[in-house]
């Protein structure tokens, strides 16, 4: 009805206490999020009127569910593997994030959580980033520890896109430091995952 009304919230992923409680990472129970959905148009090649809903498990692989009853029911839930660069010594099913790298990792020893001892790094920071000449981006100082494994994941926001070919885009980005947890609540280090970099997920056949 044009969105006057709307029916009751439900979920698209269901998982067990179980599976919640071990498939975590760093401790934590496992985290479902970061959906870009996106409809398949009516002539597609693949899949016609499908809803495609990538998303992300503990923000650090990327995962797949879909719907062809325009998203009444939600079936296909998988992993879309080899979507997060990892260490190349571990096989992918098995790597996971660094759980000790936080704002450490950028030469600030205490921006992980906000407190009287974090006030100087917490300034030095700010100078560091919004002082600069350069985009923190191409400046060595930051570059420099920013390749290897990727340590958070992303998908969208807010959603993907199908171009005219066909083609289906997911928008994504990735961090270098994953962001340490502290007494339940929001560590500083886990905002900063904001200085990402951005990357797209990329299907020709529907997903």
């Amino acid at each position: 009805d044009g969105g006057r009304t709307w029916g009751e919230v439900d979920m698209l992923v269901k998982v067990s206490q179980e599976e919640q409680n071990s498939s975590g990472v760093c401790g934590s129970p496992l985290v479902i999020g970061n959906v870009a959905p996106v409809q398949m148009r009516e002539d597609s090649a693949h899949h016609p009127g499908r809803i495609l809903a990538p998303y992300t498990r503990n923000n650090f692989k990327a995962w797949l569910i879909y719907s062809d009853d325009d998203g009444v029911s939600w079936q296909g839930d998988r992993e879309l593997v080899n979507m997060t660069v990892t260490d190349h010594d571990v096989d992918y099913e098995d790597a996971q994030p660094d759980c000790n790298r936080g704002m450490s990792y950028f030469h600030f020893e205490h921006l992980d959580h906000i407190d009287l001892n974090s006030v100087p790094d917490l300034i030095k920071f700010a100078v560091d980033l919004c002082n600069e000449s350069e985009s923190p981006y191409t400046d060595q100082q930051w570059t420099q520890e920013l390749p290897g494994p990727w340590q958070f994941m992303g998908v969208g926001p807010p959603g993907s896109l199908q171009l005219r070919s066909g083609r289906v885009l997911v928008p994504c980005y990735h961090s270098y430091i994953r962001g340490l947890e502290g007494g339940g609540k929001l560590p500083v280090s886990q905002l900063y995952n904001n200085f990402a970099f951005g990357h797209v997920m990329i299907t020709d056949d529907g997903g």
